[in-house]
């Protein structure tokens, strides 16, 4: 590979195949900067690689962005992702169940490539959209709260809080597992609740469904911390910037 290199990097990939650490460990040393998404990857590179730059995995804010739910529609609580990812929502299954038997008309969004099929939930409170480029904005923009329950291990550590930036965007309160970049985006500031246990997650999703004003504000604070620091335009400045400099 020629110079300069930059390499960039949105998850813990030296814990899989076909990279591997030492596979990571030299394309690190020989790059002139490595670019991540948050302070667990920067730490496991730092070792390898003299610059380390952090750039948030960003989203488009003219395509995700806030609109005005129909007033008197469902309680929307929202997932994105892939299929290969349904074993974390599967996690807080119960925690679910119990939220719904407080919130009778709210209701479960699925946006992915394929149902799911062990969530063991009542069917009628599951609904599922089928993700496609086109209209998986529009699903996320007419949740009422984003969700991205995970485990806390190396993998997840490394994981670049894609949904929670998508959430925040279209201006929707999160609660979320605070792992890897997602504990760090809680940690600036009000953009929803964090949950660990089960019982933290009903506490937190019966709180945004009956404190609705509340739900609204930190969904505003949300878009407004993800204009400043996950946005395209944001993320552009920055590898512009880093460009330049290899110049």
């Amino acid at each position: 590979m020629g110079k300069p290199l930059v390499l960039d990097v949105d998850d813990a990939v030296w814990l899989t195949e076909p990279f591997g650490a030492r596979q990571m460990q030299r394309t690190a040393e020989h790059a002139d900067v490595v670019v991540v998404c948050n302070t667990y990857l920067a730490e496991w590179f730092g070792r390898f690689c003299r610059r380390i730059e952090l750039v948030p995995t960003p989203v488009d804010a003219d395509v995700f962005f806030p609109i005005q739910k129909e007033e008197g529609s469902p309680f929307i609580v929202g997932w994105t992702g892939t299929s290969a990812n349904f074993h974390y929502l599967a996690m807080i299954k119960d925690a679910l169940a119990k939220f719904f038997s407080h919130a009778p008309e709210a209701r479960l969004r699925i946006v992915a490539d394929h149902p799911p099929s062990e969530l063991e939930l009542p069917p009628e409170r599951v609904e599922f959209v089928r993700w496609s480029a086109a209209t998986e904005a529009t699903a996320v923009q007419t949740m009422d709260v984003g969700i991205m329950p995970l485990v806390d291990d190396p993998w997840t550590r490394g994981k670049c809080a894609f949904k929670v930036i998508q959430y925040m965007a279209c201006g929707l309160p999160v609660v979320a597992s605070p792992v890897g970049l997602t504990a760090e985006i809680l940690d600036r500031g009000e953009v929803g609740l964090s949950a660990r246990t089960e019982q933290q997650w009903v506490d937190a999703l019966i709180f945004l469904y009956e404190q609705r004003e509340e739900a609204q504000r930190r969904g505003a604070a949300g878009r407004a911390k993800f204009l400043e620091h996950y946005s395209r335009w944001a993320a552009t400045r920055q590898l512009a910037g880093i460009f330049k400099s290899l110049r």
